[in-house]
Order: structure tokens, then C-alpha cells, then sequence
């Protein structure tokens, strides 16, 4: 319920200021939901800004960096010599730094056999694309 002031200012009231019979009826014949608030604070407050090329740019740097740092950690805790005998050729390197190059000859070979993949898929989308497409023949000049 409101009270009327000598001013004509209402007070408010928790449950809106609205009885049930003084509500207007939605389509179902149920009373309309009370009126929202908005909140004025958060119109006010700026959206944070939207992350750019540059910020993730910078951000793998970072984690490059800090890659790059445990790495040579690594090399130099593991500075150990070893003998390394492959297809019959040998030789003696650091053990860390062998350890390295195994790890990125695995990674060139994973590599190699995703891009084939991927170039298979893309060749078969390709074809079925043009396959389920309707040609057009261009008129001759």
C-alpha cells in the first residue's frame, strides 16, 4: 500500500506498491511481474577492455621466455657426457642436450604426420564442397 504525503511523493513499499488486484494482468490472466531496478552503478562503470592481438602476442613471449629459461636449466643440470650410437654412427654429447634433440625430432615427426592429416581433410571438405555444390559454367567470350 502507499501513503499519499501532503507533497505527493509516495513512500516505497518492499513488495513493489502493487496489491494483487491492482496488478495488471499478463496474457495467462496472472499478475505482472513487479518492475525491475537499474541499477545506476553499473551503467557507470567502464567495460573492461577487449583482449587484442598484441596483449596475446606478448603473452606467449612471456611463456617463451620462461620456457626457454628451464631449459637451459635443464641443459646445464644434465651437462653429463654420454655416448649415443645411432644406425651405426656414435658419438659423445651432454646428456641434456641430447635429451633435447630427441625431443625435437619427435616433435618434427608429430608435426609431419598432423600437417598430413590435416591437408588430407582439408582436401577431402574441398572435394566434397565442390561435389554437393552446383557447377556453373562461365559463358564463352
Amino acid at each position: 500500500m502507499t501513503d499519499e504525503s501532503p507533497t505527493g511523493t509516495e513512500e516505497f513499499e518492499p513488495d513493489g506498491g502493487a496489491d494483487q488486484e491492482t496488478a495488471t494482468p499478463t496474457e495467462g490472466g496472472e499478475p505482472a511481474p513487479p518492475p525491475v531496478a537499474v541499477d545506476a552503478d553499473k551503467s557507470d562503470k567502464p567495460t573492461p577492455p577487449r583482449p587484442t592481438v598484441a596483449g596475446r602476442v606478448w603473452v606467449g613471449i612471456v611463456v617463451a621466455v620462461i620456457l626457454l629459461v628451464l631449459l637451459i636449466i635443464f641443459i646445464a643440470e644434465n651437462s653429463g657426457k654420454v655416448t649415443v650410437t645411432f644406425l651405426g654412427a656414435s658419438g659423445t654429447l651432454s646428456l641434456g642436450l641430447m635429451m633435447l634433440i630427441a625431443a625435437a625430432v619427435g616433435a618434427l615427426i608429430t608435426l609431419l604426420v598432423g600437417t598430413t592429416r590435416i591437408l588430407q581433410l582439408r582436401r577431402e571438405v574441398h572435394r566434397h564442397h565442390n561435389e554437393s555444390s552446383p557447377r556453373r559454367r562461365m559463358p564463352r567470350a
